[in-house]
Parts: structure tokens; C-alpha cells; sequence
């Protein structure tokens, strides 16, 4: 279903929503869907009328499974490139859509006290 002008839903996804935008370079997809998702991504690919050689670029929002499940997948059908959110959210990180480090993070302070955990007596 077209969106915007150069901008299509992917259609036939169980969870979620994915994107594809048209460029000058080609197709960029937003988004993966869930694991298992390729076949459905790689149709809509076709029915607006490209090819699958056309997809060039792979954007993850984020690292939850409906959003990046396919991503390696698709790199490996398409050798498409893919861009994610570092672990820590603020930027992208080019990547082979291996996920972010489980090391353990910080805990957060508590707003009323800042530097202080939220558990902290």
C-alpha cells in the first residue's frame, strides 16, 4: 500500500509494520519485520515493481525482534547494508544485524535523587 509518493508499506507481515522508501540508489527498508519475514518483504519488493538486487539499504528503528528479526536474512538474499541503533540508542551502527551487548548497564539514578538508584534506601 503506498504511503507517501516513493514510500510503501510492506504488506503480508504477521507483526508489525515495514517500509520501503525508493532513492536514487535504490530501495531502503525500514524496518525487518519478525524473523520469518523475508518472503513477504522480498514480494512487496516486486509488486511495486523492483527487483530484489534493487534493495540496497536495511534502517532498524530498534532491536526488538517484530523490528530487525529479518535483517540478516534479507542482507544475505539481497547484500543489502544495515544500519541500527548502537546499544545505547543514540546513533546508528552499521552492522551485520548481530544484536547489542548483553553486558550488564548501570543502573539509572532516581529523579528525586540524582546519582542515587532508584533501589537505594
Amino acid at each position: 500500500m503506498k504511503v507517501a509518493e516513493g514510500i510503501d508499506t510492506v504488506e503480508g507481515l504477521r507483526v508489525g509494520n515495514a517500509y520501503l522508501v525508493r532513492g536514487a540508489e535504490g530501495l531502503l527498508l525500514v524496518d525487518s519485520g519478525t524473523p520469518g519475514s523475508a518472503k513477504p518483504i522480498l514480494a512487496s519488493i516486486e509488486r511495486i515493481g523492483a527487483k530484489p538486487s534493487d534493495l540496497r539499504h536495511i534502517v532498524l528503528t530498534h532491536w526488538h525482534p517484530d523490528h530487525m528479526g529479518s535483517a540478516a536474512e534479507l542482507r544475505r538474499l539481497t547484500g543489502a547494508e544495515v544500519a541500527a541503533p548502537g546499544p545505547s540508542g543514540r546513533r546508528p551502527d552499521r552492522t551485520s544485524a548481530s544484536p547489542p551487548s548483553t553486558a550488564p548497564r548501570p543502573p539509572r539514578s532516581s529523579p528525586a535523587r540524582p546519582g542515587v538508584p532508584p533501589s537505594a534506601p
